[in-house]
């Protein structure tokens, strides 16, 4: 029996070694990296190098665009900041050649949701300059810290209206700046969430939209009305573009490995 006893511990101790052997040589998907808001690390799944491609494209505005109004300010500190120039509505911005501008376009379906990404190095950051947010949309990731300034000489009131955040709302004096974080007194936003405002109840006509997300797979379109996404996983992939007065659109677009999507859409006149 006792020859018996000491077999069985031999085996169990032969299998023991060899999992704990086959554990150290299989490959590992995964890498520690640093979580905002003294959290410490978690482990962020990265897909693999050799399967992702980019999308890019560009949205155009077809017709005549509408008339950007002049916006009105009513505080007389606001209108010194604009001597000599008129301040448009950043509403419908439309490019010299037709690009469309203030368009925020983020992957929206078909991505893995085991996947997860390590956030940025720097914050996002939103400016209040000229009595106005800068810039108009920003789009950011979850967690991401953000710092919001107050770049006038006059107070502003940052009061953002998400649905699935924290709703918040202080003053900022005049030259000052608030890092946002997921333990600070302001809290940076930790949940993804389709575009939302920003406002200023000081300022009626002062608005930002902010988009937030959980993968970087996210853009804000200029002037020239294009964007560009880099590092995306390879498959069949829903792509989200959203714009404040055009409403919002669905694109299917197939990512392959090394290749860049093309991605062109066209806007009319609401």
């Amino acid at each position: 029996m006792r020859s018996s006893m000491l077999r069985r511990i031999a085996c169990f101790a032969a299998v023991a070694c060899m999992a704990g052997c086959y554990s150290k040589c299989m490959p590992t998907k995964t890498v520690t990296a640093p979580r905002h808001g003294g959290e410490g690390p978690i482990a962020v799944a990265l897909p693999p190098s050799d399967s992702l491609g980019s999308i890019s494209g560009r949205l155009r505005f077809v017709g005549t665009p509408p008339l950007r109004a002049p916006i009105e300010m009513s505080e007389a500190s606001c209108l010194c900041l604009h001597v000599g120039g008129t301040v448009l509505e950043e509403t419908v911005e439309v490019g010299p050649d037709g690009g469309l501008k203030n368009a925020m376009v983020w992957v929206a379906k078909g991505l893995d949701p085991a996947l997860a990404w390590p956030l940025p190095a720097k914050p996002a950051v939103l400016t209040q300059a000229g009595c106005l947010y800068v810039p108009h949309v920003l789009s950011m990731r979850a967690r991401q810290p953000l710092e919001v300034r107050n770049d006038d000489d006059v107070s502003h009131n940052v009061h953002t209206h998400p649905k699935l955040n924290e709703e918040d709302n202080w003053s900022q004096g005049p030259r000052h700046v608030d890092l946002l974080t997921t333990t600070s007194r302001h809290r940076t936003f930790t949940k993804a969430e389709d575009p939302f405002l920003v406002g200023c109840d000081v300022h009626g006509w002062m608005g930002a939209r902010v988009g937030v997300f959980r993968h970087p797979f996210h853009a804000v379109t200029g002037e020239d009305g294009e964007f560009r996404l880099e590092g995306v996983p390879e498959g069949k992939l829903t792509l989200r573009i959203w714009h404040e007065k055009l409403g919002t659109r669905d694109v299917e677009v197939e990512v392959k490995r090394g290749v860049e999507a093309a991605v062109e859409s066209e806007f009319g006149a609401p």
